[in-house]
């Protein structure tokens, strides 16, 4: 049975073990094996809205606008071919690292080229919202 330790543990554990209950036919009162990534995934997900939700308070805290967050992008250093081959190193050492088999290689090359895509597109957003003074 997966049991993890540390700060919030219990909550998360509680969540997780909920969640395999109501969407994997467990019984109430019987145990619920869980994945261990499933269990990554769902704290991983509460540590995300954790630094959400501090930063927002700290906004609140300290009166500072929500502008502040958000910087003009800086002229572009570096052409973007030699962002998109650091990015095919990140996923051939990303492939390598995990083990992940070469035949789901193509997949994890996919979400690393969208990954690359999304933040093109965040930064183009925030640069038209927010344009340099």
């Amino acid at each position: 049975m997966l049991k993890f330790s540390g700060e919030g543990a219990e909550g998360v554990d509680r969540v997780v073990r909920g969640l395999a209950r109501t969407y994997g036919g467990g019984r109430a009162g019987g145990d619920v094996l869980v994945a261990d990534g499933a269990v990554r995934l769902v704290y991983a997900v509460v540590l995300l809205l954790q630094l959400y939700v501090g930063v927002l308070i700290g906004l609140a805290v300290t009166g500072t606008p929500a502008r502040a967050l958000f910087d003009s992008a800086q002229d572009a250093d570096l052409s973007r071919w030699v962002i998109v081959g650091s990015w095919a190193v990140f996923t051939v050492s990303l492939v390598l690292a995990f083990e992940v088999p070469w035949r789901v290689a193509g997949r994890v090359t996919g979400l690393v080229c969208l990954t690359l895509g999304m933040q093109a597109a965040g930064t183009a957003r925030v640069e038209k919202e927010f344009p340099a003074p």
